[in-house]
């Protein structure tokens, strides 16, 4: 359900910003910044992979890869 996975990213935004702002004063930026990309960048071929193969299995592997994604981006760069 699209309505479905766009509620669990929007919900997954708002829990990572709040986890950001508890581990930036833990861990230092620039290793949670190279974490975040280094994330996104298995998050994008994840996403790539499952659009190039036309498996039932890849369906949820492509909302995984952008809930995925999502946690990433505003763990470091958002």
């Amino acid at each position: 359900n699209k309505l479905f996975a766009t509620l669990i990213i929007g919900i997954v935004n708002v829990l990572t910003a709040l986890l950001f702002l508890w581990l930036v004063d833990k861990v230092k930026r620039k290793k949670l910044l190279f974490f975040s990309t280094l994330g996104m960048l298995i998050c994008q071929i994840l996403l790539a992979v499952s659009f190039n193969i036309q498996l039932d299995i890849f369906e949820i592997t492509k909302i995984i890869s952008m809930i995925g994604y999502v946690f990433f981006f505003a763990l470091g760069l958002g």
